[in-house]
């Protein structure tokens, strides 16, 4: 009887174990199935993409490497490890705040809550280097984590494969651009793009240089995903003769274009006025050639030959970049053609 009596207290006993166990784990963070990852950020974004309201701010991919759709509402991100919770991700709008399996999630660490759900208060990221944590909703679970050290504008940092632990830099000088929202690896290649856009071999009145001449102009347009600097490259305007002006090295500040925008080249060669001012290139009215040579001063960039011109009206490229060719009797030198 004894026997059979201690082997009901013990089966008694292990039921309320298993049982109590069991209510622990409830009242915890329930990650099963979550498998989420700090998968790419950039910490210093000045022409890469915007958010919603236009702003280049820094940003920070999440990716769910797990088989199950997992909400981050109510988990932390932080910039500093010692500091877990510095800021909780709203609970409010699951919809936006739900990653799929598989998917990949954007969060803007811009200290702007008031711009949307997915954008951090207390984080912004520094490219000096700091850390980036993310953590489950009971404050002490740190799902991931990352130190990294001094970062350059517009280059990313992120996860090859997703998820895995090998880490690649993403944009100029690298194998492929940032890729925030999808697969790492898979953005485009990093290249500046120079277009001969638009340019005015006649100007009486459209536009004066910085010392007031009304010189012929020639606008460089970069259609490319990086900066470049045409500092070293040639102009002519003469194709039999393609290194006629080269663009002096020694301001790369003045001679770098970013993404999308315009550079205005003086052709009027008065060089002593400034490093945008050519030595030996003034356009004709009668019709000429205009080209862009790299730097070797035999690979020819860009090039157009253009017909007889009319006074203050302009030609170039519309849409920017593009084959076709308009004439433009307001010129928009340094901007858009429209």
């Amino acid at each position: 009887m004894k026997f059979v009596k201690w082997l009901i207290i013990l089966a008694a006993g292990m039921f309320l174990l298993m049982g109590c166990s069991d209510d622990d784990d409830s009242t915890g963070p329930d990650t099963s199935g979550a498998n989420l990852v700090i998968n790419e950020f950039l910490a210093k974004n000045d022409y890469n993409i915007v958010d919603e309201n236009g702003d280049n701010d820094d940003w920070i991919e999440i990716y769910n490497a797990g088989d199950e759709a997992v909400d981050i509402g109510g988990m932390y991100v932080t910039d500093d490890l010692t500091n877990l919770m510095a800021y909780q991700i709203p609970t409010t709008d699951p919809a936006a705040t739900t990653i799929g399996a598989g998917e990949f999630l954007l969060l803007w660490a811009d200290k702007e809550p008031d711009q949307g759900i997915l954008h951090l208060d207390e984080v912004k990221l520094s490219a000096g280097g700091e850390q980036i944590g993310l953590t489950d909703v009971d404050g002490t679970t740190i799902l991931d984590s990352l130190t990294f050290g001094e970062q350059l504008a517009d280059i990313s940092y992120g996860r090859v494969p997703d998820g895995e632990d090998t880490w690649n830099y993403f944009g100029a000088g690298y194998t492929s651009m940032p890729t925030p929202g999808t697969a790492n690896g898979s953005g485009a290649t990093p290249e500046a793009i120079f277009y001969i856009n638009e340019f005015l071999a006649s100007n009486d009145t459209t536009l004066a240089d910085e010392h007031g001449d009304f010189d012929d102009w020639i606008e460089i347009y970069n259609g490319g995903n990086i900066a470049g600097d045409i500092g070293g490259m040639y102009f002519t305007d003469d194709l039999t003769e393609l290194m006629n002006s080269q663009i002096p090295t020694t301001f790369p500040d003045s001679t770098t274009i970013y993404p999308g925008e315009f550079l205005i080249i003086w052709a009027d060669k008065e060089p002593e006025q400034g490093i945008l001012h050519l030595e030996d290139v003034k356009l004709s009215a009668d019709g000429e050639d205009i080209g862009l040579t790299a730097s070797d001063g035999t690979t020819i960039i860009d090039s157009y030959t253009f017909g007889e011109q009319t006074t203050d009206i302009s030609e170039g490229r519309l849409p920017d970049g593009t084959d076709t060719w308009e004439f433009f009797t307001i010129p928009t030198p340094g901007a858009s053609n429209e």
